[in-house]
Formats: C-alpha cells, structure tokens, sequence
C-alpha cells in the first residue's frame, strides 16, 4: 500500500471510532445503557486498527528512508574510494563495515579489467 492509502485509512478509522464514541456517550446521556458495552468495543477496536496502522505506516517510511540513505552513503563511498590507489584500498578492504564493503568492490573491479573501477582520469579543458 502507499503511504497516502495508509494515512487515508488510519484517519478513517480515527473518525469512525470518533463517531462510534459519540454515539456512545448520546446513548448514556439518554440513559440507554444497552448500547454501550457494543459502541465502546467498536471504538476502542477502531483506534487500535488505526494505531496499528500508523505504526506500520511509519517503520514502513523509517525502512525505506534507511535504504535510500544507505545506497547514497554506498555510492558515495565508491566514488570517494574509487580515487585511491590499491594499497590503500587493500587495507581497507581488511577492515569490516560500509567502508571495507566499497574498498573490495573497487579492488575486485579493477582486478577485472573493468574501467569503472580504475581511477578516472580528467580530459584536459578545451578552449
């Protein structure tokens, strides 16, 4: 589901709850006391749906901004690193993590015969 669907749905169910209250609280003011075992169950039912709801909306969003952040820290890494030269990137590659991770890429694509992973060399400005 996307997020607006998930918003759209939690404030739903805030209203019905909402409007099951009401209705709950009228029926106890007009001493009906039949009613409000039921409307209580339906509202408190409704706002844990919507609580549940917003909980997963939110790990949801915390996940996919946790992904997007470290594939940029990634290819930042790999162009930062893709600058250095092997032994350099040797050692690091010994060590663990995000850093070690982009060290052995570039290695092994330079190992390759692969061009992207040899420093890159600027062409001279034309004028």
């Amino acid at each position: 589901m996307t997020r607006n669907l998930w918003r759209t749905a939690m404030w739903l169910l805030v209203a019905l709850a909402t409007y099951w209250l009401v209705v709950t609280l009228r029926a106890v003011q007009a001493g009906e006391r039949e009613g409000l075992a039921s409307g209580l169950i339906w509202s408190g039912t409704c706002i844990a749906l919507a609580g549940w709801i917003g909980i997963r909306s939110v790990r949801e969003r915390t996940r996919a901004q946790e992904s997007s952040t470290g594939s940029a820290t990634h290819l930042l890494l790999l162009a930062e690193l893709g600058r250095q030269d092997d032994a350099t990137l040797e050692r690091m590659a010994s060590s663990p993590g995000a850093a070690g991770d982009a060290a052995r890429m570039i290695l092994q694509g330079r190992h390759l015969g692969n061009p992207g992973g040899s420093p890159r060399h600027n062409p001279p400005e034309s004028r």
